[in-house]
C-alpha cells in the first residue's frame, strides 16, 4: 500500500497526485498576483465564494494558478469539486494563515469562544441568553 504524500505546511504545499505524481497545490505570490490581477482586490472572497458556488472558471484559474507538477487539466481529476474544494483552500489557507482550512475555521471558532465568554463575564443577562439553561430569576434580576 502506498502512503499518500503529506502536506507541507512550511512551503504551503497540498500534495495533488490526482494530477500527476508529484503535483501539488500551492499559492505562492506568483500565483496569488495572477488570481488578483484575474478577478480584482476582492479575489480572495471570489475564489472562495466561487468554489462554494461551484463555478467552474474560478476553479480553472485557481487550478492553472496554484497547481505545479502537472501539464493535465482535467478538472476535477476524479474528485468531486467538494474534494477539490477542500484541497484549494487547504493550500490557500496555509499561505495566508499558516494553517488549513479546518484548522483555521476552529482557530476562529476558539476566538469567538473567547470573546463571547469575556461579554458573558461582563454582562451575567447575556451569558444567560447565551448558555443552553432557561433563565431563573436570580439571572434576570427578577424576582
Amino acid at each position: 500500500m502506498t502512503e499518500e504524500p503529506a502536506i507541507n505546511k512550511r512551503r504551503g504545499e497540498v500534495p495533488f497526485p490526482e494530477a500527476g505524481e508529484g503535483a501539488y497545490l500551492r499559492f505562492d505570490v506568483d500565483a496569488l498576483e495572477r488570481l488578483e490581477s484575474k478577478f480584482g482586490e476582492n479575489y480572495f472572497d471570489t475564489i472562495v465564494n466561487g468554489m462554494g458556488k461551484v463555478r467552474v472558471n474560478i476553479f480553472q484559474a485557481v487550478m492553472a494558478a496554484c497547481l505545479t507538477g502537472s501539464n493535465s487539466a482535467d478538472i476535477p481529476y476524479g474528485l468531486s469539486f467538494e474534494e477539490l474544494e477542500e484541497r484549494i483552500l487547504d493550500a490557500l489557507y496555509m499561505t495566508v494563515h499558516g494553517r488549513t482550512f479546518a484548522e483555521q475555521r476552529e482557530h476562529q471558532l476558539e476566538i469567538m469562544a473567547e470573546r463571547m465568554g469575556a461579554l458573558s463575564d461582563q454582562n451575567p443577562h447575556l451569558a444567560t441568553l447565551l448558555s443552553s439553561k432557561p433563565a431563573t430569576e436570580q439571572d434576570t434580576g427578577q424576582g
